[in-house]
């Protein structure tokens, strides 16, 4: 009996070692489970480990790294300030919800106290962006997370910025050295006074300035903008105020790093060369050093290296005898105004500095006023010393007092206009432009006169030379419009169907002209296209497009009626769709809820059908090119069918692709190889056809980009959509509300 205790002890200990490497081998821990030296958690598709490491100095710390790269790149550091001194460490998850690291006699290193009281079955999960959070009953509510407890690193969907609610700072902290990752001398952190701007600091001093965020990106990193690889955002609102960063590809691994040396580094992972790949950092060259060339100068890298100089309007005071150990050329003490500003009732002007590092914004201010707003908001303030407005001419940055840590950027920056003196000479200047714009305007009108009478001459000898054309034509291709079913329209029947192509008849205009309803003397509606003058299609090719839809009978197919061709107009009669086009109903809020999911189905299989008798069953196999929502007519039943064949192309059954070197459709429904190579075959048809059916099953079109977030289309937001529900279960709420409740499944 006295042996019984000892087989229950041993028993219990054989269980908890189970549960510990149950814990170890999974992404979560719950109350109770703790892991050891030996063991650690994996993210749920491999990317992030969390675990303990031992630096050089034979320090253990508790963090998160990299698991599929070699050399374990540590991203967050649990202990940093405390570390265990030895390999004797464990993390623990206790009942109340918070994170215990502590030794074998039970001394507390690290812990997420306070936890909030009403936490409920908690548990510990390493996520796949790697984020350790600890949550409750919710998993989507975090009562705790690393990344809000950031250490060196950046990782996307990270914040860095104020919490004005909480009062809680995201800064990111280098490491003392790289193998101390206790918190070193630099910082990466936003700084909210005057206008928000980034900053790396040596504790609190500012050591290189990323600036305010202006045109998507901040005007000191002027690599964000247009990166295909990543997304950056901005977000200041009245409860906090953030940057963060996101990345397209979701396979590829990247980060934002402040190293020991003082430089942010945002870096890719290069598989092939296998290393850390340096995307932007804050210290390319001298002119990156904050005020390197001191107040209301600007520095600029030449080919003999960087250049201090002072603004146009300003001359350097002294030149410095002694320069500073690594300044530039001409680095300045002091430039100081040529002429002092005359304000009020001066005559103030500005001098534009182009591709420009916006000076620091510490004592600007901002508004949200175009560009005219703006500089006479400046104008109208006598301390005001500058102004910047965006890009689009919304957006408004006024400073006052000095400009400072200035520099050019070559092919990028922002547009700045600094306040200097008028010169006594803008009333000359004023003459010399009216005597200029006069000449010009003189020198236009004749040109125009002259244009116009060079073109009346034209025309006459084109209608000279194209009536016997079209009259040879209406000859010799009488019989086969017949074949065809195809009439030879007057233009004076057209003019009365149209009463004279009146405006309250026309129903819409394309790149090719516009389209009006008509009343033919049969009684019959039709919608007849008249073809611009400016069109560059000539009589052959719009004698070979009338015949080539003429070919094409097919219920989903608007059918061609007939044609016209005197005094020079170019006219195509086309049956009338009483439902106009698809766009109408699909992108408008009130009448897409007409279009239930029977209606859409029926809808998708007759353009189904129309594009199989296009590529596969006419007598001609023919590619659309230009498939898109406005290019889908429907009749009075909804019955769709596809029109426009203006961009359309004849292949041989031999051919699989051809190539065009001019790019013509819409963009947003082209294939990648035809928007970037001119390569377009039957799967360029294809293609528009899948995002037509995206925009029919959504409401949303395909070219709003403001409404898919982190992706900037409609299959690529889809897409994301599709693995998150893969992954999260979550609900089908990038359906259009009318169909969201059907199941496609069970409908179809």
């Amino acid at each position: 009996m006295r042996t019984l205790p000892a087989a229950v002890l041993c028993t219990a200990a054989f269980l908890s070692a189970i549960a510990l490497v149950s814990a170890a081998e999974g992404d979560s821990l719950s109350v109770g489970q703790s892991i050891k030296h030996n063991a650690s958690l994996l993210s749920g598709q491999g990317r992030f480990r969390l675990g303990f490491f031992t630096s050089r100095r034979n320090h253990t710390y508790l963090g998160i790294w990299y698991d599929r790269i070699p050399g374990r790149t540590v991203v967050w550091v649990a202990n940093r300030l405390r570390p265990l001194p030895d390999a004797n460490g464990s993390l623990l998850l206790r009942e109340n919800g918070s994170l215990v690291l502590a030794d074998a006699a039970g001394t507390v290193y690290w812990s997420t106290d306070p936890v909030p009281a009403n936490l409920s079955n908690p548990v510990a999960r390493l996520l796949e962006e790697g984020n350790l959070v600890v949550s409750g009953n919710d998993p989507g509510s975090y009562a705790w997370q690393s990344f809000t407890q950031p250490t060196d690193t950046l990782l996307p969907g990270m914040n860095i910025g104020l919490n004005y609610r909480t009062g809680e700072n995201y800064n990111i902290t280098a490491w003392k050295a790289e193998d101390d990752p206790s918190p070193g001398d630099y910082s990466w952190f936003l700084v909210v006074r005057g206008v928000p701007q980034l900053f790396v600091g040596n504790g609190t001093v500012p050591v290189w300035r990323g600036g305010p965020w202006v045109d998507e990106r901040f005007t000191g990193i002027p690599q964000m903008k247009g990166n295909g690889l990543f997304s950056y955002g901005f977000k200041p609102n009245s409860n906090e105020i953030y940057f963060r960063f996101y990345q397209w590809n979701n396979s590829m691994e990247t980060r934002i790093t402040v190293f020991p040396t003082g430089v942010a580094r945002h870096l890719v992972w290069d598989d092939g060369r296998g290393s850390w790949e340096s995307v932007w950092d804050s210290s390319n060259d001298t002119c990156d050093r904050l005020n390197v060339c001191g107040p209301n100068a600007v520095c600029e890298v030449k080919t003999s290296g960087p250049v201090c100089s002072c603004l146009q309007g300003f001359q350097s005071a002294q030149q410095q005898k002694a320069g500073r150990a690594g300044a530039p050329t001409g680095a300045a003490a002091v430039c100081e105004r040529k002429k002092h500003l005359v304000c009020p009732g001066g005559e103030d002007e500005f001098v534009l500095v182009s591709g420009a590092k916006l000076p620091d914004t510490s004592l600007a201010t901002a508004s949200r006023v175009g560009f005219d707003e703006c500089r006479a908001a400046c104008l109208g303030n006598c301390s005001c010393t500058a102004f910047s407005s965006g890009a689009d001419g919304s957006g408004c940055i006024t400073w006052f007092g000095n400009l400072t840590d200035l520099r050019l950027y070559s092919g990028m920056g922002q547009d700045l206009y600094v306040r200097v003196a008028s010169d006594g000479r803008k009333n000359s200047k004023k003459v010399i432009i009216i005597i200029v714009v006069l000449v010009a305007f003189v020198v236009v009108m004749l040109s125009l006169l002259l244009c116009l009478y060079r073109r009346r001459r034209m025309t006459r000898r084109i209608l000279r030379e194209m009536q016997p054309s079209v009259e040879s034509w209406h000859r010799e291709d009488a019989d086969q419009a017949s074949d065809f079913d195809l009439q030879l329209i007057a233009f004076s029947t057209l003019e009365i169907a149209t009463n004279y192509f009146s405006f309250q008849n026309k129903l819409g205009e394309g790149g090719y002209g516009p389209v009006y309803k008509g009343k033919l003397p049969n009684e019959q509606y039709v919608a007849i296209k008249r073809l611009s003058k400016d069109s560059t299609q000539g009589l052959e090719q719009f004698k070979s497009e009338v015949k080539l839809v003429a070919k094409l009978q097919h219920t989903n197919l608007v059918r061609l009626l007939g044609c016209c061709m005197e005094n020079g107009e170019k006219i195509l009669v086309y049956e009338f769709m009483g439902n106009q086009s698809l766009d109408k109903f699909i992108f408008d809020a009130n009448r897409r809820e007409l279009l239930d999911w029977a209606k859409r189905l029926h809808i998708i299989d007759g353009i189904t059908q129309g594009l199989l008798y296009l590529h596969k069953y006419s007598r001609l196999r023919v590619v659309h090119r230009d498939l898109k929502a406005s290019n889908i007519l429907l009749d009075d039943d909804c019955n769709p069918k596809i029109a426009d064949f203006g961009l359309a192309r004849i292949f041989s059954w031999n051919d699989d692709e051809a190539n065009t070197k001019r790019i013509i459709g819409t963009y947003g429904y082209m294939p990648p190889e035809y928007a970037m190579k001119g390569l377009f075959s039957t799967k360029s048809d294809v293609f528009s056809y899948g995002v037509l059916l995206l925009e029919i099953l959504s409401g949303k079109k395909n070219t709003n980009m403001h409404d898919f977030g982190v992706s900037s289309n409609l299959p690529g937001h889809v897409s994301l959509r599709i693995w998150n529900m893969s992954n999260t279960n979550m609900s089908t709420n990038h359906l259009s509300k009318k169909i969201s409740s059907f199941s496609i499944l069970t409908d179809t």
